[in-house]
């Protein structure tokens, strides 16, 4: 997956305010998050975002 790939995925998961581009990969901040935010949003990045990476869609829980 490409740096404009993730972070189109990222847009679309409605975490670009969370995001920055860095050369190589895209950061997610979650500074200020409660501990289950933090959860929620990185399983989801897991789930839509890596598993896509891959080329396999982990089974949603």
């Amino acid at each position: 997956m490409g740096i404009e790939t993730a972070d189109e995925q990222v847009e679309a998961m409605g975490l670009s305010g969370r995001s920055e581009k860095k050369p190589g990969f895209v950061a997610l901040h979650w500074r200020g998050m409660r501990d289950k935010e933090v959860r929620e949003m990185r399983d989801k990045v897991r789930l839509d975002c890596v598993g896509r990476s891959v080329g396999t869609r982990p089974a949603r829980i």
